[in-house]
């Protein structure tokens, strides 16, 4: 697989000064991969996705619960005086 490349070199150039370089040619892609054109997660690892955000979502949940209950659990003192801060 031989590949062919132009090698230019420029003098130094000021500072600020506009380089204009145009690739031209096709493009080809070549990769010990190149017959799998999908890349596919192995079932394993779309699982631990899945597991991961379940997870996720369940402990979302009960921490909701938890800060709800909380929130109900708070003296009629404590309370009001959560309300007149709110409202300021």
């Amino acid at each position: 697989n031989a590949e062919a490349f132009n090698v230019t070199s420029l003098d130094s150039q000021s500072e600020g000064a506009t380089l204009h370089i145009e690739v031209t040619g096709d493009p080809t892609v070549t990769s010990q991969f190149q017959d799998q054109s999908n890349v596919n997660l192995d079932e394993g690892a779309s699982q631990w996705v899945l597991i991961g955000a379940s997870v996720l979502g369940i402990a979302l949940i009960l921490g909701g619960i938890w800060v709800l209950r909380r929130s109900r659990e708070l003296p009629q003192e404590d309370q009001a005086q959560f309300e007149e801060n709110e409202l300021v």
